[in-house]
């Protein structure tokens, strides 16, 4: 049987029912949208958070990328009523930046006129400068970007100044979307880094299954939990040590309440030249038997693991504020997180009219067992005997930008503009770091 439906972007779209994976409810609803909303720096991460912590949106923030379809429920889905003057402006950033994903072709030069690149969360230059073309074909059942990057003098260590990071391939299966490419991504509440996964290395290729639509479960004793979604993630790290080695991902959050996000995630190396390879020590890795007592090189793995949780509060009709926190056992003990390092932060946002100005406060620390310290230090994060680059990638942090063995410090303040202004968003912050003894701290 074929049906038809009316796509998103406005022309007949054609689907194999029954049995596909691919519904168009009741033969009315469109295809779900498979692409993938950047996890920092596009005008949509940025217009997001404010419709989420003024309870219009119901979204998890803190797992990024994420999908269209995901967005698009919550605008469906949300509750009729009057918003403020200061709300609406926010929607109306948000239906903007989702028609502008519809451009077919970009391009765009960035130059880095800072004295160092800067790595803390925002789509910057990782380098002297940048040329980027990206073309994004309308999508049908499956999504397609190809983006083309030339990095002058970059940062990161790789075999070439050209890169694919950016392009991927998405299709949505059995209400989850499966997408396989090179993507920044994002793992926690924090607006600046992530001790656990943040933007600062370049992407690994890596296969994701995102959930879609974050529902609650209908089993009364789970009900509790509210809306919960999951991503599941296999990278294969390059030009790292042992070669070939796999990065496995597991997060899961939900939201038991509209004013919090609780998130569990791991983060398990694997494999790799003369590591184990076998179903048996994969299954190790899995349940959490990485410390094993033996010949050397015998562990199967080594991971990290840990928790996030994130509070916004609504205050009047022109206001929100959050506050987070994010903490990432950086070894194992009795199948347990041990060697804590962390993140913690405080977001306030106003509105002055259609204007708005949004304040955040952050810190972290990452030298294990510290944690700001309340805890007894016992050395720098990120390190490993047997996977001997360590939590980074291409020479780049895989977590918190400044490395394992440091601290920061940093105040951001970012000016939003009315809705249709050609410049949206302008930022700016001032960090204090302490060098860390791997990496040098850049600010």
């Amino acid at each position: 049987t074929v049906g038809r439906c009316t796509a998103p972007w406005g022309h007949p779209a054609r689907f194999a029912a029954p049995g596909s994976l691919l519904a168009c409810g009741a033969g009315h609803a469109a295809p779900v949208d498979a692409r993938l909303l950047d996890a920092a720096g596009s005008a949509l991460a940025a217009a997001v958070p404010w419709p989420v912590d003024r309870r219009v949106l119901s979204l998890p923030l803190a797992t990024g990328p994420l999908p269209v379809a995901t967005l698009r429920r919550a605008i469906d889905t949300r509750a009729d009523g009057l918003l403020s003057a200061a709300d609406e402006a926010a929607m109306q950033r948000v239906q903007a930046a989702l028609m502008r994903l519809n451009e077919p072709a970009t391009a765009s030069l960035r130059i880095n006129t800072a004295r160092h690149p800067a790595l803390d969360g925002s789509d910057t230059v990782r380098g002297r400068s940048n040329l980027r073309v990206t073309l994004q074909p309308r999508p049908e059942f499956v999504a397609l970007r190809l983006r083309l990057g030339d990095d002058d003098q970059p940062i990161a260590r790789r075999r070439s100044s050209i890169a694919l990071s950016g392009s991927y391939l998405a299709v949505p299966v059995n209400g989850a979307v499966v997408s396989l490419g090179l993507l920044d991504r994002h793992w926690g509440p924090g607006v600046m880094t992530s001790p656990l996964l943040s933007n600062a290395a370049p992407p690994a290729p890596a296969l994701t299954v995102r959930r879609i639509h974050d529902r609650a479960f209908d089993l009364p004793l789970l009900r509790h939990l509210g809306p919960w979604g999951y991503e599941l993630s296999i990278a294969q790290l390059q030009d790292y040590h042992p070669r070939d080695a796999n990065l496995l991902g597991m997060r899961l959050v939900m939201r038991p309440a509209p004013w919090i996000e609780i998130g569990v995630a791991r983060h398990i190396f694997w494999g790799g030249v003369g590591r184990p390879r076998t179903g048996r020590s994969l299954a190790d890795a899995l349940l959490g038997r990485s410390n094993i007592d033996g010949p050397k090189d015998t562990d199967p793995s080594n991971e990290l693991a840990g928790f996030d949780v994130r509070l916004s509060r609504r205050m009047g009709d022109t206001a929100a504020a959050s506050a987070y926190a994010h903490l990432i056992g950086e070894d194992e003990a009795g199948h347990l997180p041990s060697h804590w390092i962390g993140l913690v932060g405080l977001q306030f946002k106003h509105a002055l009219g259609e204007q708005r100005l949004e304040w955040t406060l952050e810190a972290t620390d990452t030298e294990t067992g510290r944690l700001f310290g309340a805890g007894d230090r016992r050395g720098p994060a990120y390190r490993h005997g047997v996977y001997r680059d360590g939590y980074y990638h291409g020479g780049m942090p895989l977590g918190v930008h400044i490395g394992g063995g440091g601290r920061s410090a940093s105040l951001g303040l970012a000016w939003v503009a009315p809705p249709g202004r050609t410049v949206g968003r302008v930022a700016a912050r001032a960090t204090a770091p302490a060098c860390s003894s791997r990496w040098l701290a850049w600010t």
